[in-house]
């Protein structure tokens, strides 16, 4: 009976000490490429080299099959030079809209902090920079949004030609809390030359419309216009 209890003591020991065994081996493989990438200081951080990598560049212009005819000129281009010149903005980075004829997108830059309005320190920058944009008057634009954000102000200035507002057309800006433009996008459509006018007055575009509508005229019994 001692021999069986002993031999059943015995057994248990065993399993235990291969439980324990399985377990340290577990924790071992856990644990393992944690301490190698510490123990490695010659290998980079697979995480921190995901945000260096920079986004793709894309075009909605071939999506939509838009023809570049308002290409950047040689004069905008030395504009932007100057500009980065000015700035002492070496790595300054324009990315062309060769459809509107103006900057998608302007980056890593700042100008001179501005003690005015957000608006106006805005409109201070399109101003110094009209042959940039292609704004040939400062009257075609006018301030579509504006809130303050991520410590400093975002504002939209949408396009306008005669009045009329165009269509995905426009410049947004983006300031620090010392008014400095850091950022700015696009696209204002250079050179628009369009016939605003228009072909019917509201009265014949009323009638117009009444007359097509007269198709799905109901006649509905007087008793029932009180509900």
């Amino acid at each position: 009976m001692k021999s069986i209890v002993k031999r059943k003591r015995g057994s248990l020991k065993l399993k235990l000490v291969a439980v324990a065994t399985a377990t340290v081996a577990v924790f071992a493989i856990m644990l393992q490429p944690f301490a190698t990438s510490e123990a490695a200081p010659g290998v980079s951080d697979p995480i921190k080299s995901m945000y260096k990598r920079t986004a793709p560049q894309f075009d909605l212009n071939n999506v939509r099959n838009l023809p570049p005819v308002r290409q950047a000129t040689g004069a905008q281009l030395a504009v932007f030079e100057n500009l980065k010149a000015s700035l002492d903005a070496p790595n300054m980075t324009a990315r062309w809209n060769d459809n509107a004829g103006s900057p998608d997108v302007m980056y890593d830059f700042a100008t001179a902090p501005s003690e005015g309005t957000p608006e106006a320190a805005g409109r201070a920058f399109i101003e110094q920079n009209a042959s940039l944009f292609g704004v040939s008057d400062l009257n075609n634009f006018r301030v579509f949004s504006q809130k303050d954000a991520l410590g400093g102000h975002l504002i939209r200035f949408q396009q306008t030609f005669n009045g009329v507002p165009v269509s995905g057309g426009g410049i947004g800006l983006v300031l620090n809390d010392r008014k400095q433009v850091i950022m700015a996008s696009g696209p204002f459509f250079r050179d628009v030359a369009v016939n605003t006018q228009p072909s019917l007055s509201a009265a014949q575009a009323r009638d117009a419309a009444g007359a097509d509508l007269q198709q799905f005229a109901l006649s509905i019994p007087a008793a029932a216009t009180q509900y």
